[in-house]
């Protein structure tokens, strides 16, 4: 996956240094589940990170420069994002200037190895996306099967048949638990699918 080296490589290196790591998340159910998941596995590996949920009313979703402002103030030089932070451009740029290093996990979009979006229509984007999940997923030592939660995400709620067969090529019976909604996408996108799965042994 485009990227994914460059960000173990930074992770591996605040690790070994001991740095602070900042986790900053989303307030939603994937988002918090996320942040534990991160934030056990740095600790496992030797690390320390601590975290950020928003609140829910008060700052609403997304990244937002004052927390990074925060955050650099205590010295903390790489952030993660779980669940938030694809379109986030602005907190982005704060975060370059201040000199923090930013590494963005969101769910999977229909992104080739370029970085280019495949297809522009649902079928191809569909399997695109499902083909980098997997590649995440053989990553990590796991495979569709071990897949417990599924949330995707659509411009248009009427094009679901169509990603929904694609969807049981991928995955099937018993399938993990799903949602599906609709959602303003990134120019381009028709969809966004993010997982959770469960490391087999």
């Amino acid at each position: 996956m485009t990227g994914m080296q460059i960000a173990l490589d930074r992770l591996d290196a605040a690790i070994e240094r001991k740095e602070g790591i900042l986790i900053y998340g989303d307030y939603d159910v994937d988002g918090t589940t996320a942040i534990v998941i991160l934030k056990t596995a740095i600790e496992l590996c030797g690390g320390a990170a601590d975290f950020h949920v928003p609140h829910r009313i008060r700052e609403g979703y997304g990244m937002k420069d004052d927390v990074i402002e925060r955050v650099a103030a205590a010295g903390i030089r790489l952030i993660i994002s779980v669940d938030t932070g694809i379109r986030a451009f602005a907190a982005a740029e704060t975060a370059e200037r201040l000199g923090i290093d930013l590494v963005v996990t969101a769910g999977q979009v229909a992104n080739d190895t370029t970085g280019a979006v495949v297809a522009d229509e649902i079928e191809g984007q569909t399997r695109q996306v499902l083909d980098n999940i997997r590649a995440c997923l053989a990553a990590a030592g796991c495979t569709l099967a071990d897949v417990i939660k599924v949330n995707a995400f659509l411009t248009d709620l009427g094009n679901f048949d169509v990603y929904n067969a694609v969807y049981r090529e991928y995955f099937s019976e018993p399938y993990p638990a799903r949602t599906t909604v609709g959602a303003a996408l990134a120019p381009g996108l028709l969809v966004e699918v993010e997982v959770i799965a469960r490391r087999p042994g």
